[in-house]
């Protein structure tokens, strides 16, 4: 928050950022332009998601944006630490977990569940993309190898252009008051 507060005042531009709990926003009606959430829904319980859009969306003006950065539960990495079937006893969970890499309690929703969740709640979706990135982020975590993690690279690549981005590691949402 704090760079975010230097290049804006370097900038010239008016410096209101706030870190705030979606679900009680303490500012009022239509007071912010944009509202950026990264990785935070999926940290959201799911009874609260719903109150958690209405309230970002009484405190963006109309035609403020919503920009989100969400992790996708059909990118396998994620499936296979997440999937309820075997979650207790899955020993990538235990792992991911014990190296902070995931929180026991957050519960990611599919690309198109964070569409309809925006969507449902009023907000018109204006641009989405996909991070098509399959094998190189777990190898980039587990593997220091330059040449290895250069040729996950290509790889991901290859593959990305096979398999639809219902499986992308992650999806980024613009959206719209």
């Amino acid at each position: 928050m704090n760079n975010n507060n230097l290049l804006h005042k370097k900038l010239g531009l008016k410096q209101d950022f706030y870190v705030a709990s979606s679900e009680k926003i303490e500012a009022e009606d239509e007071y912010f332009d944009v509202v950026h959430m990264r990785w935070v829904i999926h940290h959201i319980p799911e009874e609260l998601q719903d109150s958690s859009m209405q309230e970002i969306k009484r405190v963006l003006v109309r035609g403020g944006k919503l920009i989100v950065f969400e992790t996708n539960y059909l990118y396998p990495f994620r499936w296979l630490i997440q999937t309820p079937a075997w979650r207790k006893y899955n020993p990538f969970r235990n792992y991911a977990i014990k190296k902070g890499w995931l929180d026991p309690e957050e519960k990611a929703l599919t690309n198109q569940g964070y569409l309809e969740l925006l969507e449902r709640n009023g907000f018109r979706i204006i641009a989405k993309e996909y991070d098509s990135t399959f094998f190189y982020y777990p190898v980039s975590l587990l593997i220091k190898n330059k040449l290895i993690k250069r040729m996950t690279r290509r790889l991901d690549l290859f593959v990305a252009k096979m398999i639809s981005n219902k499986f992308s590691k992650d999806i980024k949402i613009i959206a719209e008051k």
